[in-house]
């Protein structure tokens, strides 16, 4: 006889996640994923989602308890190095959709949904005590989005993160055990 686990908990959580700033506009496309090929990621993001009993890296969610989608998506986390436009692999975490949007909230389509990620993502942070992202605490005052901030009598909001015009530099490379590369491929 089979039995379900339906009381499946994280090892760890690590909201401090959600605070991974933006990924540079001509990076995207160039991961490690894209490097290091298909087989090669699907058994990574699959020792990554068991690493924490399935369940997501910054909230704690279990996949089949989160919204919007019941699965975790593999999020890859970078150094960079603003001066030099370079982004350094660190890791790769499992986050859960709604997690993982908050990251990368600019690129959420659906309006409605993008305001419940961010409201959601707001509200964890402050509850844990962390610091807010300056974007999205921006989207949300420029809405205003009433998520609640009144409560946090010690919110802290981040800096504003380095002019935008980094972001959007086409001399960003991505250095992979020494080799570097763009969206062309690798840099000579």
């Amino acid at each position: 006889m089979v039995q379900l686990n339906l009381a499946i908990t994280p090892k760890f959580t690590r909201p401090e996640l959600l605070l991974h700033p933006s990924v540079p506009k001509y990076l995207s496309g160039v991961n490690p994923r894209t490097i290091n090929r298909q087989e090669w990621w699907d058994l990574v993001r699959k020792e990554v989602y068991a690493e924490n009993n399935h369940c997501c890296y910054a909230c704690g969610v279990y996949q089949l308890d989160a919204v919007y989608e019941q699965f975790l998506d593999a999020h890859e986390t970078y150094t960079y190095d603003y001066k030099k436009f370079e982004a350094y692999p660190d890791e790769i975490v499992a986050l859960c959709r709604a997690c993982h949007w908050f990251i990368h909230f600019r690129r959420v389509r659906w309006f409605h949904i993008r305001k419940e990620v961010v409201i959601r993502g707001l509200r964890f942070l402050a509850d844990e005590g962390l610091p807010v992202p300056y974007w999205q605490h921006r989207l949300a005052e420029n809405y205003r989005w009433n998520w609640g901030e009144l409560d946090y009598w010690n919110l802290q909001v981040q800096d504003r993160p380095h002019s935008l015009l980094h972001l959007f530099s086409s001399k960003w490379v991505l250095v992979s055990d020494g080799v570097k590369y763009n969206m062309g491929g690798v840099v000579k």
